[in-house]
């Protein structure tokens, strides 16, 4: 009531209980009377009526929370008197009244805040003591505490039972059944019991305990075997025989673009063990996934098969990556038979594009071959199982043997799946694998050691032959060419052929009688180690190698000579001058050193390890061999120029613009600059490669045979000339090498090159010296 708002200080107080309603009966609870005055905020009674009352009591004047509330109960004011009888609505029990050993009450009219709490005395505070007589939570007068017990004979309950928690006996427990959930003890005290007695026979095993104690035996008529999946458990992880194998694409698959033929992969799984788990990955990249359906045939199924997808995605969509398995079916199929049955057979994958590539839509371009009609590529088709093998076992530890292992004839091709396996070769030993050969662990030498049985011309290159053999312990290692010339310009002459991968050293001597003397080794069409042997006079010089190379399976390796004087590049036999040996026969030699145990390839250490595409003694890039020793195509146009040997005369490689896989070299201009003005004799110069030869040359006169004449190298001043150009269009196939020659020469003049090109590069030559120059560019 808002009349009563500011009665904070209320004088509300107690005028004693006027009766007392606590009863003697146990069941009953406590009601006390409780009487007070309501005043106005200016100290007159309040106006009689009825009025909303909270009522609570405390424990204290500044608890926090009242032990017992009561309200709004309506009460009657008169003059400002009410009186009310607490516990009347709600139940003021024995255990409220024991927390209230000194009470404070609070009272609260309506919605007004609490009055300041009175303390409560008088009958209330009686009634709180009558209570603490009685023990709380039990409902009696008169209780008996055990204490005040004391047992000195048997006490019979009349066939009533005692219930407890606990009970401890100190002598002996008689009873005609005992029950219980559990005994503690090891039982050695317990009697009459029947213990189990006797054993069973070697073989029999127990199943039961007959009732006189005797055991009860029986063979097992039942194999016990371990599962096909448990080495691992009974090895505590140590030893394995399951593995997870797979079966991948080894190249992309491109989609025909709406011809109406399919595009179709193949995986040949082997058998392997039994299987466990199974899982068919398909990824691949389309132009408009919405008009794209894929289907799997297994090897059980060459008709039906599994789809896969139809269609395989949204409209412009354009790639998909799924993996499917029992748990995940592709479209239409089931393929829960494959995680307990062998995948070994065929698995055939068909693609089929039913709508054209538009290049013109974003992201079309780098889809749509529309000269090969192709509209993107299938680029994993993959099987992959969880296979407990029943053919071998791994080990994820050390394997130590105390006694000797002894090693198969395995008779089977060494794969990328081998790698690492061993084996016994009646002729060769111990061989690894080492993903595609099996190697020696070589116990013997292993070489060929031979030569050309007839002098080798002059005064141009020309191929070593190897037609005859001295030594050879190689034949399952090498193929050696036996044809035998001492003029053959055929690369097919002298050619070694490798049968097993590794490393090898090939050796070269040859003695000799001329001005000056080259060599070049190749591997394939490329160039691996060459020299030189200037000789100032017509006397006897030596000539000789040693290279050591990593060669796969196939690859082939042959020596070019060139002399440039009319005494042989090379000599076939002895040759004696007054009974006296003067020249020593030529030969050459090439050894199996070993297969390759190099875990990682090292780049940079100027060898091309297994997995290096080429190896230039560093790791940088932008000079053809990449930091990572992988063929590089650098950006835009390129000049490749070297400097003549001053004052010598060819014919001379002068080196080689480097070919790279899947790019051709594009020549766009030429140039030479130094001593070929109009005064001085001309050089000519021979560029070869595969799809490509021209000759180029400058100078007085041009000397024939030439493609392209570029007239007169300019007059710059004194004996400095500079560079005469020719613009030109020459292609060679992709990926091939292409060599520089210089092949005529007339005189030397005293002139040299000293100038800048129009690529901004700056020469200053040595006198009497001439530079070929070639612009061009990977495409």
């Amino acid at each position: 009531m808002s009349n009563c708002k500011a009665i904070i200080l209320i004088s509300a107080f107690l005028l004693g209980a006027l009766s007392v309603g606590t009863q003697n009966e146990a069941s009953a609870s406590p009601r006390v009377w409780f009487e007070g005055v309501l005043t106005s905020g200016g100290g007159a009674p309040a106006a009689d009526g009825q009025y909303d009352v909270t009522l609570s009591l405390y424990t204290a004047k500044s608890a926090k929370s009242a032990a017992w509330v009561d309200g709004p109960v309506k009460v009657q004011v008169t003059s400002g008197h009410f009186a009310y009888l607490l516990g009347s609505g709600k139940v003021l029990d024995s255990t409220t009244l024991a927390l209230l050993k000194t009470p404070w009450i609070g009272v609260s009219v309506g919605q007004d805040p609490e009055m300041p709490r009175v303390q409560v005395g008088g009958t209330l505070q009686a009634a709180v003591a009558t209570v603490a007589t009685v023990a709380l939570g039990v409902n009696c007068s008169g209780c008996i505490e055990i204490s005040a017990l004391k047992f000195n004979g048997d006490m019979d309950l009349s066939g009533n039972s005692i219930k407890a928690k606990n009970g401890i006996f100190t002598g002996s427990l008689q009873a005609s059944t005992v029950a219980a959930q559990a005994f503690v003890g090891d039982g050695s005290k317990l009697t009459g019991l029947q213990l189990p007695k006797g054993q069973c026979k070697a073989g029999a095993v127990v199943t039961a305990i007959n009732p006189d104690g005797s055991l009860k035996c029986v063979v097992p008529s039942v194999e016990v075997k371990l599962p096909a999946d448990g080495l691992d458990e009974v090895s505590n992880g140590v030893l394995s025989n399951e593995f997870v194998d797979a079966m991948s694409l080894a190249s992309a698959v491109k989609i025909p673009d709406n011809t109406g033929v399919e595009a179709v992969a193949q995986l040949d799984f082997p058998k392997l063990g039994t299987p466990k788990a199974f899982t068919l990955r398909i990824k691949l990249s389309n132009s408009d996934l919405s008009s794209v359906s894929v289907k799997v045939l297994p090897p059980d199924d060459k008709a039906k098969g599994y789809v896969i997808c139809d269609p395989c995605g949204k409209v412009d969509e354009k790639a998909y990556d799924k993996t499917f398995s029992p748990s995940a079916p592709p479209q239409k199929g089931d393929l829960s038979k494959w995680a307990t049955s062998s995948p070994a057979g065929k698995w055939t994958l068909k693609v089929l594009d039913t709508k054209f590539c538009i290049p013109q839509k974003p992201g079309n371009a780098k889809l749509c071959d529309l000269t090969k009609k192709i509209d993107g590529e299938v680029t994993e088709f993959r099987v992959e199982t969880v296979t407990v093998s029943d053919k071998k076992v791994q080990a994820k530890g050390t394997l130590l043997i105390n006694g000797g292992l002894q090693l198969g004839t395995l008779n089977a091709a060494c794969t990328p799946s081998l790698r690492g396996q061993m084996r016994w070769d009646a002729l060769e030993g111990g061989q690894v694998c080492d993903g595609s050969d099996w190697v020696t662990n070589a116990h013997r030498p292993v070489f060929w050691q031979g030569g050309c049985t007839v002098n080798g011309s002059t005064s141009n290159w020309y191929y070593y032959c190897t037609d005859q053999t001295d030594y050879n312990t190689a034949g399952r290692y090498l193929d050696v060419a036996s044809a035998k010339s001492g003029s053959s310009t055929s690369n097919a002459t002298g050619r070694i052929k490798v049968k097993i991968a590794g490393y090898y050293k090939v050796s070269f001597s040859s003695w000799g009688r001329s001005h000056n003397r080259y060599f070049e080794l190749y591997k394939g069409s490329q160039v691996v180690a060459e020299g030189r042997n200037y000789n100032s006079g017509n006397s006897d010089n030596h000539m000789s190698f040693d290279k050591m190379l990593w060669l796969k399976k196939n690859d082939t390796v042959n020596l070019r000579l060139y002399s440039s004087s009319n005494s042989p590049n090379w000599y076939g036999n002895t040759a004696t001058v007054d009974g006296k040996i003067m020249m020593l026969r030529s030969w050459m030699r090439i050894d199996y050193v070993g297969a390759n145990w190099k875990s990682v390839a090292v780049c940079g250490d100027n060898e091309v390890d297994p997995g290096e595409g080429c190896d230039d003694g560093n790791t940088k890039d932008g000079d053809f061999c990449s930091a990572s020793c992988q063929p590089t195509a650098p950006a835009g146009k390129k000049v490749w120029s070297v400097l003549a040997p001053s004052s010598q005369s060819p014919n001379v490689t002068m080196g080689k613009i480097p070919g790279i896989a899947g790019k051709k070299i594009v020549i766009t201009q030429l140039g030479i600059c130094g001593d070929s003005d109009q005064s001085s004799g001309a050089n000519r110069f021979l560029v070869t490669g595969s799809g490509i030869s021209f000759r180029f040359a400058a100078g007085q006169s041009n000397p024939g045979s030439v493609n392209q004449w570029l007239g007169f190298t300019p007059n710059l001043g004194g004996q400095a000339r500079g560079f005469t150009y020719k613009t030109v269009n020459y292609t060679a196939n992709a990926g091939s090498d292409v060599t520089v020659q210089w092949d005529y020469h007339s005189d030397w003049d005293g002139l040299y090159c000293k100038t800048t090109d129009n690529q901004g590069n700056s020469y200053s030559d040595s006198s009497s010296s001439v530079r070929p120059w070639i612009l061009y560019e990977y495409q």
